[in-house]
């Protein structure tokens, strides 16, 4: 073999190796597609991160403004004296009452004072082997057991039901 065949060879097997290193259109694509693939997990595990995180901040900043709106709200009835839940009233004795004061409940509701909103209903019952019976009012005249009970119609205290006790004593 002649040195010119020689070079034809070489020059041959050149070029045959080189465009298997070379790569195609096809072959660009797929690595392009693989690339975009992976770029999109990347991104989707962010988004998943983001929205997460969105999440937690948000009900985290939810709550917060809540305890902070709600920090007060209370359905408490007033009272006579600091320890006081029952009243009690004698007639004829001593220490008279002229009259029982209702005093009534203070409500709060979402920062908002709704004391307005309660409502009295006055139960009475001679004594404890008797069935409670609604009446206007504490009548001073007659001896027994007055209940004052406070309800509200709102979402807050719904159900919620608060109840004084009334004794009317009279002593001989």
């Amino acid at each position: 073999m002649s040195d010119l065949e020689r070079a034809k060879a070489k020059k041959k097997t050149r070029k045959t190796a080189s465009s298997r290193t070379k790569t195609t259109v096809a072959a660009t694509a797929g690595v392009a597609l693989a690339g975009v693939a992976i770029s999109q997990a990347k991104r989707g595990k962010l988004w998943v991160f983001a929205f997460i995180f969105a999440l937690i901040l948000g009900v985290g900043g939810g709550y917060l403004a809540y305890r902070l709106i709600c920090k007060n709200d209370c359905f408490v009835m007033n009272s006579y004296s600091n320890t006081q839940e029952v009243v009690d009233i004698n007639i004829g004795g001593d220490e008279t009452y002229k009259a029982y004061e209702e005093i009534g409940a203070k409500c709060i509701i979402f920062g908002k004072d709704m004391s307005e909103q309660v409502k009295v209903e006055y139960q009475y019952r001679e004594d404890i082997t008797h069935d409670p019976v609604v009446v206007e009012g504490v009548n001073l005249e007659k001896a027994g057991i007055y209940y004052a009970i406070y309800t509200i119609d709102n979402i807050r205290y719904k159900g919620v039901t608060l109840i004084r006790n009334i004794i009317v004593m009279r002593e001989e």
